[in-house]
């Protein structure tokens, strides 16, 4: 159990070069437009504050407590935990996507895989989860969707733990009020307690028997997001939705009232103002015949894909396919074929090619 500290989108590359779009589970279809572009443009974010932080850990300490309460409750145990696990997004834009991620576990039943979710709540949020369940938090319900179609649940335990206090490693018998610091009632342990462990009080479980989230709406999102990546357009040319916080981009929020300032028409300004805006339009320009490109290339494939197909299994199953044309040059194929586990009954497969080299065959 722990945290995973990587973007909530970042971009794998293998030996030969191919690039992975990797999104996170936990965030990554959830965060702002403008925030995912400002991340995709290299554009540092804030780090989390430290309040946030704090939450954050105090959710992987209470995650192992909350498992073994739900698990003395139901009598099934709990297996695959912090499995890392990947949904397949398909070919977007000329590159496979993914969303990967890390369950908390699961049980398994007659009926098949049962997924488990483990969320600690403080006492203000507690009532609130009570009635929601999976919807207290937007990332939520997306998060529990990738997974149960990455693993092809029969059902999800979407457990909340209700934090009750911390205790004290000084006084195993003394739950405090606070993380650290002295107690509401301005008591304390001298010298302070340098560790205090997150105690959970009682268990509230939401039974899901579909995910929330349909799967095509997810794809939708993930194509959304890689389009506006893909068209290179600027952070502040997409909208911001303004409903994260906290943003790491807050920085790159809309102003109500945004000023206009009129820069000074030097050499030097005009020269690199003229310049930027010739280049973002040449960017534009060269975005959308990549696009045009990749549905070309997107229509060839689909129609080798038959062609390889119809000439039998030891075609199809092939790796790498040749062609000897004219003068004895030789077109290479390298085929690439990303797909689910068979227990994955609804998810995106990626099926593609690409040409490694083009070189003279061998002369006997």
């Amino acid at each position: 159990m722990g945290q995973d500290n990587r973007p909530v989108r970042y971009i794998e590359r293998d030996e030969d070069g191919n690039e992975t779009v990797v999104y996170r589970a936990s965030g990554g279809l959830t965060w702002c437009d403008r925030a995912i572009v400002a991340l995709a443009n290299g554009v540092p974010g804030a780090a989390p504050p430290e309040w946030l932080q704090m939450v954050f850990t105090e959710g992987v300490l209470a995650e192992g407590d909350i498992a073994a309460m739900h698990e003395e409750q139901t009598g099934l145990t709990l297996v695959n935990d912090q499995l890392e696990v990947e949904l397949e997004m398909g070919e977007i834009n000329g590159r496979r996507v993914i969303i990967r991620g890390h369950i908390d576990g699961e049980a398994e039943t007659p009926e098949g895989l049962i997924g488990r979710e483990f969320k600690k709540l403080r006492p203000s949020m507690w009532d609130e989860f009570v009635r929601k369940g999976v919807e207290i938090r937007p990332e939520y319900p997306w998060q529990v969707s990738v997974y149960w179609y990455a693993r092809n649940w029969v059902e999800c335990e979407f457990v909340g733990g209700k934090l009750i206090g911390y205790q004290c490693d000084k006084d195993t018998n003394r739950i405090h009020d606070k993380p650290n610091g002295p107690d509401d009632d301005g008591s304390e342990c001298v010298p302070e307690c340098k560790l205090r462990m997150p105690v959970i009080g009682e268990l509230h479980t939401t039974r899901l028997t579909a995910p929330p989230i349909p799967l095509k709406a997810i794809r939708k999102r993930v194509v959304h997001l890689e389009r506006l990546i893909a068209e290179g357009r600027a952070p502040l040319d997409v909208e911001c939705s303004k409903h994260m916080y906290p943003c790491p981009y807050f920085a790159l929020h809309d102003e109500d009232e945004a000023g206009v300032f009129e820069l000074p028409t030097n050499d030097e300004t005009v020269a690199a103002v003229t310049l930027l805006t010739e280049i973002e339009q040449q960017r534009k320009r060269l975005n959308a015949e990549v696009r045009k490109l990749d549905d070309k290339r997107k229509e060839i494939s689909k129609k080798l894909r038959e062609i390889i197909a119809g000439l039998g299994p030891e075609a199809d199953e092939a790796k790498e396919l040749v062609l000897r044309v004219k003068d004895g040059e030789e077109l290479r194929l390298i085929r690439k074929r990303y797909i689910q586990p068979e227990r994955v009954q609804r998810s995106y497969t990626v099926d593609t090619f690409s040409i490694p080299t083009r070189k003279k065959a061998k002369e006997n």
